[in-house]
């Protein structure tokens, strides 16, 4: 076994694995003299470890954490793997960031921006729509202006964001809560599946499966 870290009961939603097998696992742990479990008191890292379970790089992840406590950030919360054989993967607040290996050399991380639009919601799911730059993903927007579940489709070499509605069965439409997660699941046709869970009015919590069909 081997201690990485993790101060204020922080846990990632996903660890993250590239072709090489090596394995990259979030460090997160107090700044020195700093005993509050905030985010501005913690230092985060993405710890590179080799199938021989040795530590081959620290690369830092600003904006990790976003305005979250440690306990309260479900860290990496969607990734995709792109044509090249990289990965990209968000954060729940929507940052994104590009992974790159590099033979035997420790891994190359970029920041990609963010891929959110201006409103209160979560990335918690995403797929690799062309194999390059287009990243798609399933989300519950909060805003004023634009409100329940969408398709976002960004551009990493733009940074843009188009936001498409997605309208719900009718036995869907009324419900408490709604839950997705999943990463880059498609199949042979193109079609993109994204899990989760929905809550009725009623409280009965079911799983649920959404096909994503698109229309060229």
């Amino acid at each position: 076994q081997l201690q990485i870290g993790s101060d204020c009961g922080h846990v990632s939603r996903n660890l993250l694995v590239d072709l090489r097998e090596h394995v990259y696992v979030p460090k997160v742990i107090s700044k020195a003299g700093r005993s509050e479990c905030r985010a501005e008191d913690m230092t985060v890292s993405l710890v590179e470890v080799s199938p021989a379970m040795q530590i081959v790089a620290e690369h830092p992840l600003p904006g990790y954490l976003g305005k979250s406590a440690p306990h309260r950030s479900q860290g990496i919360t969607a990734y995709a793997y792109r044509q090249d054989q990289s990965i990209i993967f968000s954060t729940m607040n929507g940052d994104l960031y590009h992974l790159i290996a590099h033979g035997h050399q420790p891994a190359l991380i970029l920041q990609l921006g963010n891929m959110l639009p201006q409103v209160k919601s979560q990335v918690t799911n995403l797929v690799s729509l062309d194999g390059k730059s287009l990243l798609g993903a399933a989300v519950m927007l909060r805003g004023k202006q634009q409100k329940g579940l969408h398709w976002l489709v960004h551009d990493t070499s733009t940074i843009e964001t188009t936001t498409i509605p997605i309208e719900l069965p009718a036995n869907l439409q009324q419900f408490r809560a709604l839950l997705l997660y999943g990463s880059g699941i498609r199949d042979d046709q193109g079609h993109v599946y994204v899990g989760g869970r929905i809550q009725h009015q009623s409280g009965q919590i079911r799983p649920l499966l959404f096909r994503l069909s698109f229309v060229r």
